[in-house]
């Protein structure tokens, strides 16, 4: 580190929350809109210092030890982490990484983008510069990229202001209000997702199949009138559309066996709508429920049918978009109860 010992003793920790897309999977590719909401679900990452001649370590939870040797998993966070640190004038030495997440990785909740919001924000603090909000989304938006092509940027944008957004255009977007509480279930459906794979080939499907434009334009109807079933707390209407907009999706084929039976097993255990939600190929789906109590119900019987991990959200339109949430989260043979975010 061109610093020397300064920063010997320094430990500096940042996060990012997670995010769900509402609607406009893959149609905001195609100039259509998109709704997106934050989750109470974060990722924290810590940059410590050591010995300045000691190469850099990670340690997370799917990878512990030095940058060369990391799996494909992290190699977007690594390219971050080295344009980070040549941009900010300092050496890929004498610090290590730790991330803890409560994101699941590859599950269209947005974990990449978090990982990446998070570590650049700590290793700014690391190096005590100031960080605009222009330039951490140009640094994650380095490894988006990588892991999604083109990346549509409604992720990263979404978990940078930690509100909910309706985006007009990829790089033009809105904060929603919602008047009323309501209520969301997220279910795992235990199949990595496939976002850049998925991005390739609703593309590819498009170029042979140009009736497929039309169901690209449905969704973008279907997100205009979600946003407005919203602002005027309709939900049952919110609901319908939701359930419509999985139709969509799956059209376009980037629904799975797992996904479609999550989406289904949840109207069934009485949500008022759902749909996978993310690039899809596989990762969660995300229903929509009248009340607390409902919102439990449909966690506790997606469990108890799929053995799946579920949370439930509460989002709080009085507090103008900010998160006022909790969860309950079950894993297999497991349950962590009820936790206050």
């Amino acid at each position: 580190m061109k610093s020397g010992n300064l920063y010997r003793e320094k430990t500096t920790m940042a996060s990012s929350t997670g995010k769900v897309i509402l609607s406009g999977e893959h149609a905001i590719i195609y100039d259509q809109p998109a709704l997106v909401f934050p989750i109470p679900l974060r990722v924290y990452v810590t940059v410590e210092a050591c010995d300045p001649s000691e190469a850099v370590e990670i340690q997370s939870d799917i990878y512990t030890g030095k940058l060369d040797q990391v799996p494909k998993a992290l190699k977007g966070l690594v390219i971050l982490l080295e344009t980070l640190v040549t941009r900010l004038g300092q050496e890929v030495m004498g610090f290590r990484i730790k991330v803890k997440s409560d994101i699941p990785m590859a599950r269209g909740l947005g974990s990449s983008a978090a990982v990446a919001i998070a570590l650049t924000r700590a290793l700014f603090g690391f190096f005590d510069k100031t960080l605009s909000i222009e330039t951490l989304i140009s640094f994650v938006t380095v490894s988006e990229n990588h892991w999604h092509g083109r990346a549509s940027g409604i992720d990263m944008k979404t978990e940078v202001m930690e509100q909910p957004l309706f985006f007009k255009t990829r790089t033009e977007a809105q904060l929603i209000k919602p008047p009323l509480a309501f209520y969301f279930v997220v279910a795992d459906s235990g199949v990595m997702g496939q976002t850049k794979e998925a991005v390739s080939y609703v593309r590819e499907a498009i170029k042979a199949n140009k009736n497929l434009q039309v169901v690209i334009q449905e969704i973008g109807k279907l997100t205009i009138g979600m946003r407005e079933d919203l602002l005027s707390g309709d939900m049952d209407k919110l609901g319908e559309k939701m359930s419509r907009n999985h139709a969509c999706l799956k059209d376009l084929g980037v629904s799975c066996p797992e996904l479609d039976s999550l989406v289904e097993g949840a109207r069934v255990a009485g949500a008022l709508g759902s749909k996978m939600t993310g690039g899809g190929l596989g990762g969660c789906i995300l229903a929509l429920a009248d009340s607390e109590e409902s919102a439990i119900n449909i966690c506790n019987k997606l469990f108890e049918e799929y053995q799946v991990n579920v949370w439930w959200f509460s989002f709080d339109g009085k507090e103008t978009g900010t998160i006022k949430a909790k969860r309950k989260e079950v894993s297999v043979g497991e349950s962590n109860g009820y936790i206050k975010s």
